[in-house]
């Protein structure tokens, strides 16, 4: 799908948005204003590999839902997810700055259509705005900054046995950090 300058895409169709079932690319080549989201949910469900492109600019979601058969979501713009984020199937590889993902929002949720998988995010994420809730997340390969709020975030690790991603005894997972000089326990 594709907008071109001075098209529109509006999902919002009044009080509530409507659902768009994408099984290609989603490409903006107009402005952040040519995606009327408020309420909508963007479904990516397409066999093989999409992208989400934009001409330069972080393009807002309201909801997104992940839920590819086969291949992978690619971030080609950065975007932005200010309700929910649903992880059903299929992987959404981003990278900074350009294919960067923010949820945000004091509402903004994100979850798997199981507990810990087989879909998550490959790569950078930002979250804003948690305002003291719990926030569970699956991911990859991982490492967290706090850029601001609470000295005093918790970070919980598990997973679902049945998709454990290679974790087979879970004495032999170990989180670390880095103190500057060294990995620490």
């Amino acid at each position: 799908m594709t907008i071109n300058p001075g098209g529109l895409l509006d999902l919002r169709g009044g009080a509530i948005g409507g659902n768009l079932s994408l099984t290609g690319n989603y490409i903006n080549n107009a402005d952040a204003n040519a995606f009327d989201h408020l309420g909508s949910t963007m479904i990516f469900n397409g066999l093989g590999g999409q992208s989400i492109n934009t001409a330069g600019f972080t393009e807002d979601f309201g909801n997104l839902t992940l839920a590819k058969p086969s291949g992978d979501l690619t971030l080609s713009a950065p975007i932005n997810v200010g309700a929910t984020l649903t992880l059903t199937s299929g992987r959404m590889f981003t990278s900074n700055p350009n294919g960067l993902l923010t949820l945000s929002g004091s509402n903004t949720t994100a979850w798997t259509g199981t507990s810990y998988g087989p879909s998550f995010v490959h790569g950078p994420m930002v979250k804003t705005s948690l305002t003291g809730l719990a926030f569970r997340f699956p991911i990859g390969n991982y490492e967290f900054d706090r850029y601001s709020g609470t000295p005093s975030a918790q970070v919980t690790l598990g997973w679902d046995q049945n998709t454990n991603c290679g974790i087979l005894v879970p004495a032999t997972v170990h989180m670390t950090k880095w103190d500057g000089g060294m990995w620490r326990d």
